[in-house]
Formats: C-alpha cells, sequence, structure tokens
C-alpha cells in the first residue's frame, strides 16, 4: 500500500503535484489562522462584554444607592407630615381616623405614581397600637396587606439598631422599605411608613438604556439575603460560592451551565450588585463570527488555489512545450525551437535547448556538406582521368570512319557513347525525367549491341511528369542491374519495363524485369551494399542511388524492392514533385 501511493504520487504531472502541496499547505494555514483568529475573536469579545458589563454594573450601583437615598428621603417627609398632624395619635374614632389616614395613603401615591416616585406601589403606616393603614394602587395585589407579614417585618426592625430596613417579597418583583417615624423634637417613635417599591424603580439607568438583561441582576445584602433575584442567584449553594470570592469577575456553575458573574459593592452599604450570563449567552453571536471567519478562509483559501493554478501552468507550460518539441525531434525533425512563455530557469531550459538544436543542425549540415564535398571531389577526380576534348575528337573521328567505310551499327554505338560521355562529364545534379530517359535510351541501343537485342524496352511514363526535375543517374544504376542480374539473356525473351507517374504530391518510378528474382541474401546486399564499388557504367550501386535521394530529399523518399525468384523483380523510385528549377538547392 506504501508503495503504491509513494508511486501514484511520483507518477503524478508537476502542475498536479504543485498544487496538491498547495491545497495541503493552504488548507493547513486557513485552518490554524482561523481557529487561531476565532479564539481570539472569542477572548475579546468575552473580555470586552465583561468591560461592559462591569462598567454597567458601577453606574447601577450608583443609581441604586441613589435611589435608595431618595425613596429615604421620601418615607422621611410623609412621616414628618404624619408626625405633625398627630395623625395616629388622634382621639377621633378609629373608623373616621381610617377613613381619613388611608384617603391621605391614597393621595401620597396618587402623587407618587405622577412624579417621579412612579414605581412606589403601596404605602403603609402603623403606629404603636399596631393598626394598619393603607394606601395603593387600583389594581395593587392582596398580598401587600398581609399585616402578618409587615409585623414580621417591623419585628425584625426592633431587634436592630437601625431605623429603617429593606427586604424583599416572596413574588420578587416588589422590595419592602420599612422605617421609624420619629418626632424630630422629641426623638419619639410614632410608629412606622412602610413603601412597597416595584423591583424595576432599581434596575432602570436614568435617561440610558442598559444591555445588561433585568433578569440578570441580582441584589444581595450583606447577610445573603436577596433583595433582588433570578433562579440562580436564589439558590443557597450559588450565595454561598458567590460571598467565599474574593475577585470581582469569575465563573460559576448550576446544572453544568457555565455562567461568568460579575459583582460590584454599593457604596456606604453592605450591598452586592451582580450580574450573571450564561458562557452561551455571552458568546452568542460567536457563531455568526465563525461563519464569516470560515467564509473568509473559504475565499482566501479559492483566491490561494487560483494564484497557485496559474503560477503551476506558467512553470509546466515550458516543461509541456519543451515536451513537445522534443517528441518532433524524435520524429526527425531538427528545425523546431521553443518560444518560452516565461524566463524563469524552466524559460532558460528551453533556450538552452534551442542552442543545442541550433548546435545539433549546424554539425548536420556540416556533415552533410563535407560528404556532398567528398562526392563532388571523387567526381571531379574521375572527369580529371580523362580529357573530355581527347575523347570526344577521337570517338567523332570514329564515328566519322564508320560512316565513310558503311559501318552504321558502329557508327550508332559511338553516337550513343558520346552522349553517355557529354552527359556523364557535364556533372548536372539534377536533370528532367525526359533528358534522364534520353540518357537510358543511349545506355539501352549499347547494350542491346552487346547481347544482340536479347531483351526489350517497355515504357509507361505519364506526360505530366516529363518535365519535372529528378536526381541525374537514378535510373540507370537499376537498369543495368536489371540487366546483368535479373534477366535470362541467353533466353532471349528479356522484358524491362519503366513505368512513371504522379502519386499525390509524388513521383512514382518503377523498373520492373521478368527475370529470375532474387534471393533474401541478394536483396539485403543490394540494398545496404553502398561501399562497394559496382562495376557497373557510373561505378554507384542501387544503395547508394537510395542514400542520394534520402540525403537531397527526406527519408520519406528513396526506393523500394520487392522481388520473388523466378517472377521477377520491381525496384520502385518515390521522389518529391518538382516542376520549377529553383525549387531546388544546389
Amino acid at each position: 500500500m506504501k508503495n503504491r501511493i509513494k508511486y501514484f504520487f511520483l507518477s503524478l504531472k508537476i502542475k498536479k503535484k504543485f498544487m496538491l502541496g498547495m491545497l495541503l499547505i493552504i488548507l493547513i494555514l486557513s485552518s490554524c489562522i482561523g481557529k487561531l483568529t476565532f479564539n481570539a475573536s472569542k477572548e475579546l469579545i468575552k473580555r470586552n462584554t465583561i468591560e461592559l458589563t462591569t462598567e454597567l454594573l458601577n453606574q447601577y450601583a450608583e443609581n441604586i444607592y441613589n435611589k435608595t437615598e431618595a425613596l429615604r428621603e421620601t418615607a422621611f417627609q410623609a412621616s414628618k407630615e404624619f408626625v405633625k398632624n398627630n395623625s395616629l395619635d388622634n382621639n377621633m374614632y378609629i373608623r373616621d381616623i381610617e377613613v381619613l389616614i388611608n384617603r391621605r395613603l391614597n393621595d401620597m401615591v396618587s402623587q407618587y405614581r405622577s412624579s417621579s416616585n412612579d414605581y412606589i406601589e403601596a404605602v403603609c403606616v402603623t403606629g404603636n397600637d399596631g393598626y394598619f393603614y393603607w394606601g395603593h394602587k387600583d389594581n395593587v395585589n392582596k398580598y401587600y396587606i398581609d399585616n402578618d407579614y409587615i409585623r414580621k417585618t417591623i419585628l425584625l426592625l426592633k431587634n436592630q439598631e437601625e431605623s429603617s430596613f429593606w427586604m424583599p417579597t416572596e413574588n420578587n418583583e416588589t422590595i419592602i422599605f420599612v422605617s421609624k417615624m420619629v418626632s424630630p423634637d422629641t426623638l419619639i417613635s410614632h410608629g412606622y411608613i412602610i413603601l412597597f417599591i416595584n423591583k424595576d424603580y432599581f434596575l432602570t439607568l436614568d435617561n440610558k438604556t442598559s444591555s445588561i438583561s433585568n433578569d440578570q441582576i441580582a441584589i444581595i445584602k450583606g447577610n445573603n439575603e436577596v433583595l433582588i433575584k433570578d433562579d440562580i442567584l436564589g439558590k443557597e449553594e450559588i450565595l454561598q460560592d458567590i460571598n467565599s470570592r474574593k475577585e470581582r469577575i469569575f465563573s460559576i456553575e448550576d446544572n453544568g451551565v457555565k455562567y461568568s458573574a460579575v459583582s460590584t459593592k454599593i457604596q456606604n452599604k453592605n450591598w452586592k450588585v451582580i450580574s450573571i450570563i450564561s458562557e452561551k449567552k455571552l458568546l452568542s453571536n460567536i457563531n455568526h463570527l465563525r461563519t464569516i471567519i470560515t467564509l473568509v478562509c473559504i475565499v482566501i483559501s479559492m483566491l490561494a488555489l487560483i494564484i497557485a493554478y496559474i503560477i503551476a501552468g506558467g512553470v509546466t507550460k515550458n516543461i509541456r512545450l519543451l515536451e513537445k518539441n522534443m517528441q518532433k525531434v524524435e520524429d526527425g525533425n531538427f528545425n523546431v525551437r521553443v518560444k518560452p512563455s516565461t524566463y524563469d530557469e524552466v524559460g532558460l531550459l528551453s533556450l538552452r535547448f534551442n542552442y543545442m538544436m541550433k548546435k545539433i543542425n549546424e554539425l548536420i549540415n556540416t556533415v552533410y556538406v563535407e560528404r556532398i564535398k567528398k562526392q563532388e571531389a571523387e567526381f571531379e577526380v574521375l572527369k580529371a582521368q580523362i580529357n573530355p576534348h581527347f575523347l570526344y575528337n577521337t570517338l567523332g573521328s570514329v564515328k566519322w570512319l564508320s560512316r565513310m567505310q558503311g559501318e552504321k551499327k558502329i557508327e550508332d554505338m559511338v553516337d550513343s557513347l558520346i552522349y553517355i560521355l557529354r552527359v556523364s562529364i557535364k556533372g548536372d545534379k539534377y536533370i528532367t525525367i525526359n533528358d534522364e530517359l534520353l540518357y537510358i535510351n543511349k545506355y539501352i541501343d549499347l547494350q542491346k549491341i552487346r547481347f544482340e537485342d536479347r531483351f526489350r524496352m517497355v515504357y509507361n511514363i505519364d506526360t505530366d511528369i516529363m518535365n519535372c526535375y529528378v536526381l541525374q543517374f537514378i535510373l540507370q544504376p537499376i537498369v543495368e542491374n536489371a540487366i546483368y542480374h535479373g534477366l535470362e539473356i541467353s533466353k532471349g525473351n528479356g522484358i524491362i519495363t519503366i513505368n512513371g507517374f504522379k502519386k499525390d504530391e509524388s513521383i512514382i518510378l518503377e523498373v520492373i524485369d521478368n527475370g529470375v528474382g532474387m534471393t533474401e541474401e541478394q536483396y539485403n546486399k543490394i540494398i545496404s551494399d553502398d561501399n562497394t564499388k559496382y562495376s557497373g557504367l557510373n561505378s554507384i550501386g542501387i544503395a547508394n542511388v537510395d542514400k542520394r535521394i534520402k540525403m537531397y530529399f527526406g527519408t520519406s523518399n528513396g526506393i523500394t524492392i520487392k522481388s520473388e525468384l523466378g517472377k521477377g523483380t520491381t525496384v520502385s523510385i518515390t521522389l518529391p514533385y518538382i516542376e520549377n528549377r529553383y525549387d531546388l538547392d544546389d
């Protein structure tokens, strides 16, 4: 399995490897950055929320202190009125006193409801005789006139040295403030005044809005008595945990739910204001932040992948171009050049490839030119061996003498020999097919005289190729080979056929004999033995002709041989179709 994975990775293209590596790096970096950013943002949100809560709690503490003092002043002014009028000690009938005091208390509540003291739900006064008088809103709960509960409250106050007392009600909606009504002149107690205050009075900031819900705030007295509470802070074990804390900011846990708590003290009072908020609610917006961070990471990752794809494409484009052109070189095209898309290390490699191909071409051309020069030098040596003017003059004399003697056959032989010699010594590299066939006719005339017409020639040449240019001396070695090695001259029925036609953009010349054919060994010797001097007219073998054709016209041209013992031989020559002499290089 390990080797398979390794092989799979090693066989991947460079672009895919680069993209795979970048994908892994981007995923790792995005995950790490996203996680770190999320955690940092989470802690920042938590810290900012707690700092804001602390600041608001300080404002709540100051607000509560001011409002308790205002209520204390309200109670004092009301008690002064009752003490001054001696209402509770009047000797009127109790029924008349009750009506009078209740009316006054109701007027006071109405005044409070229409003023800044609109949170006062009810007012109760009681004299030393223990009789209670009430003033309240129309919809006040009957709970407020539970006189036994009030008596317990007053009893608590009597047991303390303080002149006033705060306590909660069981419904957690109202706070009770009890204050002694003392004459400022005699300092004699005339009874008590009790105010029932809605808890929202303490939990509202003047002219300000708060981000803290009233359900998240509690007010605790020094003896762990909760004046205002929620469901959690009302639990005994939670209160004990809070009182054991020295720090202002701490964490508590209830039923597996974690809460962050912030507390602050109210000046000149042994009270605490505490706000709690669950971790879940504290981080309620963190999921939105997580989504944003995730989307940002995805977008950045996609952009990084696109950039990586562009970079990888630029790098591998040069490699693909280089590979494509190398395949062309493998197919024999040495003229290819690579134009790099960039000029980095891979682009410079392409330029080096171009330089290398240039040098290879120069080397090939050098070898080719040297070989051509060598052949031309050999040909010049051959021509220099015989003085052409001497030969022409001598053969002309023989021809004239034959004519004088009436030797027509000798005259024809000398005439053919003069033509062949003139063409050979002239040394043109390219001639027309028509001239090549004239040269073959003169050569055949000589051979027929020698072999006493024991073979005959057949020509099937398309007229549209007669003026096309081919290399000189490509047919004569093949025809000569057919005469000497193919035909059974002794039988006198030899036939050599020369066909010529155009096929696509090529010229096909065929030399066909009805001779004895050849073995595979003979075939291999003829087609490959180009260095052996052939003893024919031009000392040029078939293999040499094939080499010359390929050298001048490319490897798609040349000679193919088909032969079967007893059935003759067909030699096919493939040449390019060239009508204009100027299309050929000398």
